[in-house]
């Protein structure tokens, strides 16, 4: 296995595994809510991303119906491949119930739909993440991320993201 293939995977599996709890704010870093199960990142990569897995650097630049996405840096992201990682924690916690830490990946206020805040999310939770966000995050391709000027997105808009600073946004969410 050459080198660069051996540090994609690892990097791929560190962001499920000791350091997967951590996000960075104002250069501190807050500790997540981590459960064992997100440890084994395989479990939480549908079949068509086991090659993302593999090679999180893959080519994304041409989707499969032929559209050509807007760059990563047009969105606002500088490090792809840490968003994508981003991504595979989001989905351990979504799969493993953790509601708190999803909820700390939000921005507030939260404008669609409108959250004023943490605790009125956490009263929501059910109903923002219901079936149709909960799959759309889950089967996301991660080579296959829309993104624009306003951020990137998951599952044709069910859920917007931005990067702020090192943290990863949940900015959006249409559950209909």
């Amino acid at each position: 296995m050459s080198r660069l293939l051996l540090l994609s995977v690892l990097m791929a599996f560190t962001a499920c595994g000791d350091g997967a709890g951590k996000e960075v704010a104002n250069g501190q870093e807050d500790t997540v809510a981590q459960s064992p199960a997100t440890s084994n990142a395989r479990e939480l990569i549908p079949a068509h991303d086991q090659q993302a897995a593999l090679d999180p650097l893959g080519d994304d630049s041409v989707f499969t119906d032929g559209s050509i996405p807007a760059s990563w840096e047009n969105a606002g992201f500088s490090d792809p491949v840490g968003f994508k990682q981003f991504l595979i924690r989001l989905r351990g916690w979504v799969t493993n119930g953790q509601r708190d830490s999803v909820a700390q990946v939000v921005d507030y206020p939260l404008r669609n739909p409108k959250i004023a805040h943490q605790q009125q999310f956490l009263q929501q939770y059910d109903s923002l993440f219901n079936e149709k966000v909960r799959t759309a995050l889950l089967q996301q391709n991660l080579r296959q991320i829309f993104r624009r000027d306003q951020g990137a997105m998951i599952g044709d808009g069910a859920v917007w993201f931005r990067q702020s600073g090192n943290r990863y946004l949940i900015v959006g969410i249409n559950n209909k």
